[in-house]
């Protein structure tokens, strides 16, 4: 796809459907879901860059997503569970298999910086 049949697809199919998703999950805390939730400021002028340094950031290891997982369960239940295979599935991807990463399948670090700790883990 061209870069405006990729903005068209994503504001056609993508937000509608990634919206319904994430108000069903909070809808208070998703009270708006618009181009800038996963984009960030620069959805605006779509001067953003994927993975977004406004998202919360996340661990690069195994131990620190158990830690996270402990801290934030349902967070994490509805991002692996809900999140990233219907991201996965409207981008024509895989799902990453942890196990056995593919370096095109889509997961949790195509929106979020992985980092050694969490800077501000999902509220």
């Amino acid at each position: 796809m061209t870069r405006r049949e990729r903005g068209q697809y994503m504001g056609e199919v993508v937000l509608p459907k990634m919206k319904a998703l994430f108000q069903s999950f909070d809808p208070q805390h998703f009270a708006v879901v618009d181009c800038a939730t996963c984009h960030g400021p620069g959805a605006e002028d779509r001067t953003f860059g994927m993975p977004n340094q406004a998202l919360s950031r996340l661990p690069n290891e195994a131990a620190g997503f158990q830690a996270l997982a402990r801290q934030k369960p349902e967070w994490m239940r509805f991002m692996a569970g809900q999140v990233r295979p219907q991201m996965a599935a409207l981008l024509g991807q895989e799902v990453v298999d942890m196990r056995n990463p593919k370096p095109d399948a889509f997961g949790c670090r195509n929106c979020h910086v992985l980092g050694d700790t969490p800077q501000s883990a999902p509220r």
